[in-house]
């Protein structure tokens, strides 16, 4: 289901130059929004916040919301 999932999610954002979607082939899925400058930068993300953080019942995939230094999300990682 969550490959589904997000080959609609990432037929979506293909269609908008805003978002960019990681290859889902191996590992997570991720989503690079407009405040991530995209590639590899050592340091980039500061903070990373588990979704069953923020909401204690949550019983769907991993889902990891990436923060800069500046406390803008940059990107959302999915398992």
């Amino acid at each position: 289901m969550l490959t589904v999932l997000m080959m609609k999610v990432r037929a979506f954002f293909s269609r908008s130059y805003r978002f960019h979607l990681s290859s889902m082939s191996e590992g997570p899925a991720y989503l690079y929004l407009p405040a991530h400058p995209r590639g590899s930068i050592p340091g980039l993300v500061s903070r990373s916040i588990r979704l069953s953080k923020i909401i204690p019942d949550y019983k769907g995939d991993e889902v990891n919301l990436d923060f800069d230094a500046e406390g803008r999300l940059v990107g959302i990682e999915v398992w």
